[in-house]
């Protein structure tokens, strides 16, 4: 299931497994340009952005500088 992108084009999915308990879901990315290959980080959908904002985890799909030094969050919008 999509739940957000980047300003790059960068996808971000909340794997969501049938069967699979939600405290365990994790989280997908994949950048505009990248193969078939999805790698999954072990950070639910509420974790994945307390990690990535502040750069304590690299998203290998993300551009080095990402995120800038005053990140923002902006819902989607229906």
């Amino acid at each position: 299931m999509q739940v957000a992108t980047t300003e790059n084009g960068d996808l971000i999915y909340w794997a969501a497994p049938v069967g699979k308990n939600p405290n365990d879901w994790t989280t997908v990315v994949t950048g505009p340009r990248d193969s078939d290959e999805l790698p999954e980080h072990e950070f639910g959908l509420a974790g994945f952005p307390v990690g990535v904002l502040p750069g304590s985890l690299r998203v290998e799909a993300f551009t080095p500088d990402f995120p800038d030094e005053s990140p923002v969050f902006v819902p989607e919008e229906d």
